[in-house]
């Protein structure tokens, strides 16, 4: 009964919970189930996978008769790769990749990036590679049958050259590709209007959101942290990943520390420079798990500050609207001009709000019991 009446809702809170989920419902079908692009120019890969600019590294890479490329590795040793460089087509800022693939028996690893992969890399006219932007089709382990992969880039201002590279990264097995297409494509006419819609009235319900729960709140300090809270987990779903990447350019200016590759990520390929690299063999970031533990501190800092605001709500009229915050901005992605929504980030944020929420009512229990034997 205790739990039925904390969660009993007033009218206010009933009207937000369902503009929330309209607003959701429209993001989603607007821009995750929609079609947002369209083809613009001319197949960048005229001779698809029969191309003979594609570069094959390692014994297990070949381009087979029937024009499906196959690679295999015995161990993880091995890493047969093949590679395709390509200028940057002018005036074209979106590219579809698609491809059909077929993977079996691919290793499992505790690395990330020790996978069956297909990436499609933005290099700088200084040959950095650009792996804070979106750059996997494939990023896989097992085993699948036949089946179509398709992923929309958006490419960066700076971008000059394109990398598309098939590898078995660090891992045995079998992976086979065919029907592979590179293809400008522009946003449907009426995307950016709409976007720009929906982001409005997200803000205005975010705004009228946050405005009750401040009024709310008497505890000056905890209503200050909990607003900052938000805004910036806002601000970080909302960031796209360019400029990402002009705060780590900048970094990379002020501390002696290499964030990006110079040269070809295959890993035999040379390191040229002298400053300490951050990068794994693939050439990517061995930090970028920091991404996911951003999420898991984020949420569950903003558990425990809701936790202990003044008030007597139960938990679970507490700890609910936070699991809705943690929906919405992964909802939210969809909005921006090169992220996108995962339900991987999702669980990763519910897994902090349940470690802060088990903190925090074992601290208050062994509190409680210290000052029950005094």
């Amino acid at each position: 009964m205790a739990f039925v009446m904390s969660l009993m809702l007033s009218r206010a809170d009933m009207l937000r919970i369902w503009l929330a989920l309209a607003l959701v419902v429209l993001t989603v079908v607007t821009f995750g189930w929609g079609e947002r692009f369209r083809d613009s120019g001319p197949e960048l890969i005229p001779a698809g996978i029969d191309s003979l600019q594609w570069r094959l590294r390692g014994e297990g890479s070949q381009l087979r008769a029937d024009g499906i490329l196959t690679m295999r590795a015995p161990d993880s040793t091995a890493m047969p790769a093949a590679d395709y460089l390509l200028p940057r087509p002018p005036a074209v800022d979106h590219v579809r990749l698609s491809a059909r693939v077929s993977y079996r028996d691919v290793a499992r690893s505790p690395r990330p990036q020790a996978n069956a992969r297909i990436i499609l890399a933005q290099r700088t006219a200084d040959g950095r590679s650009l792996w804070h932007l979106p750059h996997h089709l494939l990023n896989e382990a097992g085993t699948r049958d036949w089946h179509r992969l398709e992923e929309v880039f958006r490419l960066d201002p700076q971008t000059r050259q394109l990398y598309l590279s098939v590898r078995l990264q660090q891992v045995s097995g079998k992976l086979s590709l065919r029907d592979v297409s590179l293809r400008p494509v522009v946003e449907a006419p009426l995307a950016m209007p709409a976007r720009i819609l929906l982001l409005l009235a997200w803000a205005v319900y975010l705004a009228w959101v946050i405005g009750a729960g401040y009024r709310r709140v008497r505890h000056g300090a905890l209503r200050l942290v909990c607003v900052g809270l938000v805004l910036a987990t806002l601000a970080g779903a909302l960031l796209p990943h360019g400029v990402k990447g002009m705060v780590l350019d900048g970094l990379e200016r002020l501390i002696p520390v290499e964030f990006w590759p110079v040269a070809d990520p295959a890993p035999e390929m040379p390191r040229v420079s002298p400053m300490p690299a951050l990068i794994g063999d693939s050439g990517e970031l061995p930090w970028q798990g920091l991404h996911g533990a951003g999420h898991f501190i984020m949420f569950a800092l903003l558990t425990v500050v809701v936790l202990y605001l003044p008030g007597s709500s139960g938990l679970w009229r507490r700890v609910a609207p936070v699991l809705a915050f943690a929906g919405i901005t992964e909802v939210l992605q969809l909005l921006s001009i090169d992220r996108s929504a995962s339900l991987g980030d999702v669980v990763i944020d519910t897994a902090g709000i349940a470690l802060a929420v088990a903190a925090v009512m074992g601290w208050r229990r062994l509190r409680g019991r210290g000052q029950a034997s005094s």
